[in-house]
């Protein structure tokens, strides 16, 4: 679309926006990447299960969790800056570590 073009038109040449969308009837996820400067978005489908570990309710508990703790360790992390205590600060990298970690593994479940 012409607003999706303007977006990309607009954005430096070294970024990229990336995201990741529900399908209407949640059977596949549509994960897209702009960047800056570029002529088209690229966009790929992926199909989820309706049965297994991977079904949508089960992924969207898992993004809901990591997301809840992704908004307290960010919450935390206004706190460590201002602390400056580098055990602040250690425990809020830990916390994201864990949550990349996370992430990674639901990444994979998916595919």
């Amino acid at each position: 679309s012409e607003q999706i073009k303007a977006v990309m038109t607009a954005m430096p040449r070294t970024w990229s926006l990336v995201g990741i969308t529900l399908s209407p009837r949640e059977d596949a996820l549509y994960v897209w990447k702009l960047e800056g400067q570029a002529k088209e978005p690229l966009l790929a489908r992926c199909d989820i299960s309706t049965a297994g570990p991977c079904t949508v309710p089960k992924v969207r508990e898992g993004v809901d969790s990591i997301l809840d703790e992704m908004q307290s360790t960010s919450v935390k992390s206004i706190d460590a800056a201002q602390s400056l205590s580098e055990e602040a600060k250690r425990a809020w990298w830990n916390d994201r570590f864990r949550l990349d970690r996370r992430l990674g593994e639901l990444l994979c479940q998916i595919e």
